[in-house]
This record gives structure tokens, C-alpha cells and sequence, in this order.
């Protein structure tokens, strides 16, 4: 997430480029509900190059720089402990859950990805 650009995300398509190990491309996609958040958060953000997702400071400022992933873990962890939620995904009689079953609003089709070619 931390390493996402603004030119990895096509909003006509709702795709995402996301890297893994090797440096190997994907292509995500991503529902309705998050294109139109992520519609609204881009008319904030503004297009302009860098980090897909940046820090926005008490007062509002959004500073377009790359956010560390410690910085989203603690943002998550407060927002868990704000609604009272346990992030930890359930135990089931396989072992645990699958990292997106257990997230509130997800749905199986929720999020997808496939391979793609690798550039």
C-alpha cells in the first residue's frame, strides 16, 4: 500500500498496478464503493505525482510524501480501537481466516487481482 503511486491506479478501470516480490506486477481491482472513495480521496490529494496515499497532518494538509508502513499500521490500529474492533482475523476449525474474509464490508468479490504481464 505504502509503495502505491497515483500513476499505478486507472480510475476508468478501477485497477491497481501492485508489486510484489521480484518486483512482479498485478493488476488488483477495486469495487465500486472504494473507486468512489477513491475518486473523492484523489479530488483532495490532487493527481499530481508521488505516493498514491500521503500523511494529512492534524490540521488538514495533505504533505505528498511516501507514508511508511508503520505510519498505516498505526493509523489502523487507532481507527480499530475508535470503533472498538478486534484485527485480528477469527480462528476457524482450518486455522485462521483469510486476510480479506474477516474485514468489515468485505465480500468475496470485494477484491480481486490476476496477473499481468510483466513490463
Amino acid at each position: 500500500m505504502v509503495s502505491l503511486d497515483v500513476t499505478d491506479y486507472d480510475p476508468e478501470t478501477g485497477a491497481l498496478i501492485v508489486r510484489g516480490k521480484g518486483n512482479k506486477e498485478r493488476n488488483a481491482y477495486i469495487d465500486d464503493g472504494a473507486a468512489e472513495a477513491m475518486g473523492e480521496w484523489l479530488k483532495v490529494r490532487g493527481v499530481e505525482p508521488g505516493p498514491l496515499f500521503c500523511p494529512i497532518t492534524q490540521l488538514g494538509a495533505i504533505t505528498v510524501r511516501r507514508m511508511s508502513d508503520q505510519a498505516v499500521y498505526a493509523i489502523l490500529q487507532s481507527r480499530a480501537k475508535q470503533r472498538k474492533y478486534d484485527p485480528s482475523p477469527p480462528m476457524t476449525s482450518a486455522g485462521p481466516a483469510s486476510r480479506t474474509s474477516w474485514m468489515p464490508g468485505s465480500t468475496s468479490r470485494s477484491f480481486s487481482s490476476s496477473s499481468a504481464t510483466q513490463m
